[in-house]
C-alpha cells in the first residue's frame, strides 16, 4: 500500500514524457502555407487528434503526480493515527525529487523497523526541512508508527 503514491509518481512522469510524442505530431501534420485558424473547428483532423491527446496525457500525468503526494499523505495520517509505535533504524536515504519552496526536501528512507520482538525492513517518504536534514543519517533510530498487517510505515516527528 506503501508503493501506490511511488507508483503513480512513475506513471506520471512516464506519461508526461509520452506526452511530447503527439505534441510534435500535431506540430509535423501542421499545413504548409500562411493559413490561420479562427477556431478549433477549423484545425485539420490529424493535427486536432493529437492536440486533444496532448491535453488529455497533459491533465492525466498532472493528476497522478499532485496525486501522489496526497495519497501518500493521506496514507501517512491514516497509519499515525491507527498504527502501533515503534522505533527504525534507518538503513539508507534516497531524496524523492519533491521540493516545496526549495526549503522543503522529499527523502525516501529505508527503515529496519523493530517492535515487540518483531523485525521488518519498510520505507517512509516525508518531506524534511532543509535545516533537519542532519536529524537523519544512516545508522539513526527513529520513532515509527506502523500498520502491522501492510507493514506501512510512517515517521513520528
Amino acid at each position: 500500500m506503501s508503493n501506490i503514491p511511488r507508483i503513480m509518481r512513475a506513471v506520471g512522469w512516464l506519461l508526461f514524457m509520452v506526452m511530447w510524442i503527439p505534441f510534435t505530431l500535431m506540430f509535423m501534420n501542421m499545413p504548409n502555407g500562411n493559413s490561420s485558424y479562427d477556431s478549433l473547428a477549423g484545425l485539420p483532423k490529424t493535427m486536432a487528434l493529437f492536440l486533444g491527446i496532448t491535453i488529455g496525457l497533459a491533465i492525466i500525468s498532472t493528476a497522478l503526480l499532485v496525486g501522489s503526494s496526497v495519497v501518500g499523505w493521506l496514507i501517512g495520517r491514516v497509519v499515525l493515527a491507527r498504527g502501533e509505535s515503534g522505533t527504525a533504524r534507518i538503513l539508507a536515504i534516497q531524496p524523492t525529487g519533491t521540493r516545496v519552496n526549495n526549503y522543503y526536501y522529499g527523502m525516501r528512507f529505508t527503515l529496519e523497523v523493530q517492535s515487540f520482538g518483531e523485525t521488518f525492513q519498510s520505507h517512509a517518504e516525508r518531506l524534511v526541512p532543509m535545516h533537519d536534514m542532519m536529524k537523519y543519517q544512516i545508522g539513526m533510530t527513529v520513532n515509527v508508527k506502523y500498520d502491522p498487517m501492510t507493514k506501512t510505515v510512517a515517521m513520528v516527528d
